[in-house]
């Protein structure tokens, strides 16, 4: 009984489309096959399917999933225009102690969905919103617990960024972790610097710069 042997080109597995798999698992199989009888054909190919297949979805995934086969940014910057009890309001309070909604104090829970623009004037152009929610987690200082998502679309980048952990909301400048991204931010993980660009009391601005690495 003759041995086939025969070697998987690693290089064509990662082919980028699943088209090209294909043609190179039926080029390896028609290969094996001339080697045999007529009679042995059909038990070597049932053999030998799974296990190519196997390997060709394999490398497919890998090629997919690779953090080489895309690059993150590793510096973004934007404003958030947050207005709190005023006209046009992107933030309401959902809870507060003894139910006074209008009170900002330990307890007190803010939803909010804030523009994000390309500089601090309110009248800037658009490049996301930021979506998500805070806390006052704190009785004697004004410290945050801040979870949200900007969700950010520009010419150079689709994606969203995700912020979660305490906020020193009166000190500056403030420091937020980045603890995951999508799309075009897939796979980040970073921190972000935090300052005042605009203080008219119940309309701020923020100035949001994020520092970016890409988890391999």
């Amino acid at each position: 009984m003759r041995r086939i042997v025969f070697v998987i080109n690693a290089a064509a597995l990662k082919a980028p489309t699943t088209i090209s798999m294909i043609r190179y698992v039926l080029c390896l199989l028609y290969s094996a096959s001339r080697e045999l009888s007529l009679m042995a054909k059909l038990p070597v190919l049932v053999t030998l399917l799974p296990a190519v297949l196997s390997a060709a979805a394999a490398a497919l995934s890998s090629s997919l999933t690779s953090p080489e086969s895309f690059q993150a940014p590793s510096r973004v910057k934007f404003y958030m225009q947050d207005r709190q009890l005023i006209a046009n309001s992107t933030g309401v309070v959902v809870a507060a102690q003894g139910g006074n909604l209008t009170l900002y104090g330990f307890g007190t829970l803010i939803v909010m969905d804030d523009p994000l623009t390309e500089t601090p004037c309110n009248d800037s152009r658009l490049v996301g919103r930021g979506q998500g929610m805070y806390l006052v987690e704190s009785r004697s200082d004004f410290h945050l617990l801040v979870s949200y998502s900007a969700f950010l679309e520009t010419s150079s980048y689709n994606g969203s960024l995700v912020f979660h952990g305490s906020y020193k909301a009166l000190q500056s400048p403030r420091e937020l972790p980045v603890i995951a991204g999508t799309g075009d931010f897939r796979g980040v993980q970073g921190y972000a610097i935090v300052t005042t660009a605009v203080d008219h009391g119940l309309y701020v601005v923020l100035q949001v710069d994020c520092y970016l690495t890409q988890r391999m």
